[in-house]
């Protein structure tokens, strides 16, 4: 009887910005956001044994209650096994550390990490089935398979790995709320006639993608709203977003200095609704520093804080892997 059987980390996920931008004919709304995956995980036993016949068994177990047919991971292997045909049992045990319904994509982090494994094992799909088996199990699956610092487009499908500095951190504020997606969406809905979508600029993006030159000449004086710079360019990129004022773009990290520079990095467009359903969760942020959500919530991190609350149950202290 063959058998494989690997014990592996699925860790979570934050969102530095998030918008939205549109909605499908299906009612799936598009975004952009930047995606990164963070040390906080969860650990999954998985184990499959081989077998003579098609009748397949699939065990989940789990240090928390979920309905076998809601968990994603039973989802997974039922659809593998009943498109591929692949005559094994699967078992997982899951120990579960990332808060359900807190935006950090718990669930979605097990499910890729699962895929990437199985099919490590087996080789049953090439990488684009994977990333279809990902969407259609869920909007923030693919990203998983990618696993890297990411700008995300679509419903969250469409990922393009980018630059961001290193040795980043934050605090996570966690909540035993969990965040309702589809009411949040609802309630997002309602109010979008009121709300102008925030779009990167797609020569921003571009700069991810391509080689980049300087617009000028070594040194130059540029002008912006507040104050005079004298640029040596050899290194940077600079953007005119109107006639006052040019943007000083880092050709290492472009998305990551557009954003900071003009103060949409860590933007969230759901926190607003989220805040006004549960407005509970104000209780508990620390009045001492400025707090940002990741996802539809109810995790809310912050990038310092002050000692006296390092010691809350409630506050992890992550890095970006």
């Amino acid at each position: 009887m063959l058998f494989f059987e690997d014990i592996i980390k699925s860790n979570a996920k934050l969102n530095l910005y998030l918008e939205i931008v549109g909605k499908k004919d299906n009612d799936y709304h598009l975004l952009q956001t930047i995606m990164v995956p963070i040390s906080l995980y969860d650990t999954l036993d998985i184990k499959t044994t081989s077998k003579k016949n098609e009748n397949s068994e699939i065990s989940i177990q789990s240090n928390v209650d979920i309905l076998k047919e809601d968990n994603i991971l039973y989802k997974a292997s039922k659809l593998i096994l009943e498109k591929y045909k692949i005559p094994i049992d699967i078992e997982i045990k899951l120990d579960k550390n990332i808060p359900i319904g807190g935006g950090l994509g718990g669930g979605s982090g097990n499910c890729g990490a699962f895929l990437k494994k199985i099919n490590e094992w087996y080789n049953f799909a090439t990488e684009k089935e994977l990333h279809n088996i990902a969407l259609s199990l869920g909007a923030d699956v693919p990203f998983f398979l990618l696993n890297k610092p990411a700008f995300c487009e679509g419903v969250g499908e469409i990922c393009r790995e980018i630059n961001i500095p290193k040795n980043l951190e934050y605090y996570l504020i966690l909540s035993n709320i969990n965040s309702s997606t589809p009411k949040i969406f609802k309630e997002f809905s309602l109010d979008v006639n009121k709300t102008t979508p925030y779009k990167i600029p797609e020569e921003i993006l571009d700069l991810d993608k391509t080689e980049i030159k300087s617009n000028f000449d070594n040194n130059v004086v540029l002008k912006d709203k507040n104050t005079q710079y004298d640029y040596f360019l050899r290194n940077n990129y600079f953007i005119e977003i109107n006639s006052d004022e040019k943007l000083k773009i880092d050709k290492n990290y472009p998305l990551w200095s557009y954003l900071t520079q003009t103060n949409t990095l860590y933007f969230n467009r759901l926190e607003k609704y989220v805040l006004n359903l549960t407005p509970e969760l104000k209780k508990d942020f620390p009045n001492s520093c400025k707090t940002f959500m990741s996802g539809s919530g109810s995790t809310f991190y912050t990038l310092t804080l002050i000692e006296k609350y390092l010691k809350n149950s409630n506050i992890k202290k992550v890095s970006i892997l």
